[in-house]
């Protein structure tokens, strides 16, 4: 099977989920669970597979600038906003934000 653009599987760095993003994650599932946690559980694995996307390069979502000046890039999945940066080695997940709430940007 090829892959990328010189056959190559694109190298998947370290993902790296912060404290705020872990949290926000467990408020999902909590509140998702209320009703289905079936339900939960696929959101939330849905969530990590485009974590592993983002982290391979396959997805690259437009970079946002916070309103503090930091800078982010962000993706969306159903009704949640992944926040995220990426370096050579490493993507870091800052939040994972329900698009119902107040924008962070």
């Amino acid at each position: 099977m090829r892959c990328g653009r010189f056959g190559h599987k694109p190298a998947v760095n370290e993902v790296v989920v912060s404290a705020r993003a872990k949290k926000d994650l467990t408020d999902a599932y909590n509140f998702i669970a209320e009703d289905s946690p079936q339900a939960a559980g696929r959101v939330i694995d849905r969530l990590v597979s485009v974590f592993r996307q983002l982290a391979s390069g396959e997805l690259n979502g437009p970079e946002m600038i916070f309103r503090n000046g930091g800078r982010a890039r962000r993706w969306s999945v159903r009704h949640y906003l992944i926040y995220y940066r990426r370096t050579r080695n490493r993507t870091t997940i800052l939040r994972v934000y329900h698009g119902a709430r107040r924008p962070i940007e």
